[in-house]
């Protein structure tokens, strides 16, 4: 991670030069030093979201519901009935 260095006290003598509130300053200077920070190599891009977002419905898209479950499992018992009958004869 790249880090960029940025003078706070400068940054508020600035601000507080041209009128801005030192409390304001202070606590905007604080929010950009958070925003330099942070790591964006660990932000997703556009494309990863889409593809993210296609995989997702894929999956969605092959998950069984109950009432296909239930189908299946209707299907099967009738399956059962039949080999039971023809064990019978």
């Amino acid at each position: 991670m790249t880090v960029i260095t940025f003078d706070t006290h400068s940054a508020v003598k600035r601000l507080t030069q041209k009128g801005v509130p030192e409390g304001q300053a202070e606590e905007l200077v604080k929010i950009l030093s958070e925003i330099n920070e942070l790591d964006i190599s660990k932000l997703a891009l556009k494309d990863q979201v889409t593809l993210l977002g296609k995989e997702i419905k894929n999956l969605i898209y092959n998950i069984a519901t109950k009432a296909d479950l239930e189908q299946v499992s209707n299907e099967l018992k009738a399956e059962i009935h039949r080999v039971e009958e023809n064990l019978k004869l």
